[in-house]
């Protein structure tokens, strides 16, 4: 009975241990890729629409995106993502159409790759996309929208560590759990607060 007991506790932290590393390894993973926008890396080019943009529903793990074609690049564009978020779609619909003259925005290094496609990379992100003087992604907001993605990565990291020590712990499983929640919210409640006192949040 006592050897059953102790296995089923073995399983417990181990099942611990890789829930916790799973959640700092994702964690560290999402704070290192860079999400940052840095306006003098991006680079402004000018196109005419080919065909009216196509809207694309999310779809499982596939992002609701917009898709623009070009009549003078091969690879086709993709307002996705944070940039996406920042749209006002009614007004874009009704904005941007066939045969309209845009600019926008690409990261300067996908500038000569314009018109090289390849089964991997077939498409290029946009930043930015302005008709007439009149913007339709806002980069604040975009920049704003990417580092509150950064905060949850940075609770998740906190979740991760505050776990991952009690799957040390040779004790009952249910007090451990216990345990585990009363600690995490309690940390909680005080990063928040210190976070809202300082206007993080």
């Amino acid at each position: 009975m006592a050897y059953h007991f102790n296995q089923e506790l073995k399983k417990d932290r181990i099942a611990i241990f890789i829930i916790s590393v799973s959640i700092i390894i994702l964690s560290i993973f999402f704070l290192k890729k860079d999400n940052s926008i840095i306006e003098s890396n991006l680079v402004v080019i000018h196109l005419t629409l080919k065909e009216n943009p196509k809207f694309i529903e999310r779809q499982g793990k596939t992002p609701a995106h917009i898709i623009i074609t070009s009549k003078e690049y091969k690879k086709d564009f993709h307002i996705s993502n944070f940039e996406y978020k920042t749209i006002d779609l009614e007004l874009f619909k009704k904005s941007i159409n066939k045969n309209d003259r845009i600019q926008i925005k690409i990261d300067s290094s996908d500038k000569y790759k314009l018109n090289r496609e390849t089964i991997v990379n077939n498409f290029t992100y946009v930043y930015g996309l302005a008709k007439n003087n009149s913007q339709f992604i806002d980069l604040e907001k975009t920049k704003k929208l990417k580092g509150e993605d950064t905060k949850i990565a940075f609770f998740f990291l906190g979740l991760g560590l505050i776990i991952l020590p009690y799957a040390f712990i040779k004790r009952n499983v249910e007090l451990r759990f216990e345990m585990m929640i009363l600690t995490y919210i309690f940390l909680s409640v005080i990063i928040y607060s210190i976070l809202k006192v300082n206007k993080l949040i």
